[in-house]
């Protein structure tokens, strides 16, 4: 039996999703189903986790070994009644957590935020008595949706379509937006709009710090270095700093504010992809250095 195919028979011994397993261990439900199918292999630090978990000897779990029962016994019998509450307590406790409803705080967050979002929309209904009024529940439900979904960093994600939410408004309704700032500061534009100045400056601080939270979040892993990679960060990095502005000058003025919008929003993404992928690159330079 091979190593996925002991973690899957473990793992529903346990009833445990592979979902249930991956919160457990700090990762990903893709990583879970990677190691099942044998696409890769998990770490020393979690296999001793699934070991713990599922009761089970390291030998057990990764060569398929049956511990020996005259050497469990004896071991057993080596150890006293409270010495041995005490060493198998950690587990039975763990075992007792992974049968129990698992009800994390993103999804405590996700209902009260769903909760939230139908009494607006049902109390706009009531006073205003138009389906425009679902507009204001939108950000609540997403949200709650959001909560849902993703597994990490939903208060994250969350922050970000808020952000995307009041940029898209305020560029329908008025020249705020963080791009305005840019132009503030390079330019000279909008001086005499001291209001729409400092917001757009606010915009811009929030992104740029929005930016590197992301980037931390998503850059602690490492990369092995090659030419070709970075053959590929130097073309990213060189579209990156030409092909927005020549999307800005094909779509022309008659596009704004959406079309400019999601433009701009695509321009974030972008950048943010390349700050984590040079982050990177970047460490295992470093690490590859020191050794």
């Amino acid at each position: 039996m091979t190593l996925g195919e002991k973690i899957y028979e473990l793992r529903t011994k346990q009833g445990l999703s592979q979902g249930d397993l991956a919160e457990q261990l700090n990762v990903s439900r893709q990583s879970i189903s990677k190691w099942e199918t044998g696409s890769s292999t998990p770490d020393l630090d979690k296999l001793i986790k699934m070991s713990q978990l599922f009761q089970v000897t390291l030998d057990e779990l990764v060569l398929d070994k049956k511990p020996d029962a005259e050497k469990t016994a004896g071991s057993t019998d080596s150890f006293s009644e409270p010495t041995q509450d005490k060493i198998e307590s950690p587990f039975s406790h763990e075992r007792q957590q992974s049968h129990e409803p698992h009800f994390p705080t993103r999804k405590i967050a996700g209902t009260i935020l769903l909760c939230m979002g139908f009494l607006t929309f049902i109390l706009a209904l009531l006073l205003n008595g138009s389906w425009s009024s679902l507009i204001l529940a939108v950000p609540f439900l997403l949200c709650g949706i959001i909560c849902f979904v993703f597994r990490k960093h939903a208060g994250l994600w969350c922050t970000w379509f808020l952000f995307c939410l009041i940029d898209l408004y305020l560029r329908w309704g008025s020249i705020i937006s963080w791009q305005a700032a840019l132009g503030f500061f390079r330019f000279g534009l909008y001086r005499d709009n001291t209001i729409a100045v400092a917001t757009s400056m606010i915009m811009l601080l929030f992104l740029v710090g929005m930016i590197i939270v992301t980037a931390l979040f998503f850059s602690k892993k490492t990369l092995t270095p090659s030419i070709s990679r970075i053959l590929v960060y130097l073309v990213g990095w060189v579209t990156y700093l030409f092909l927005p502005q020549l999307l800005y000058k094909a779509v022309g003025s008659f596009a704004y504010p959406l079309v400019f919008t999601l433009i701009s929003w695509i321009e974030i993404a972008a950048f943010i992809l390349l700050m984590i992928f040079t982050i990177r690159f970047g460490r295992s330079m470093l690490r590859k250095g020191r050794e």
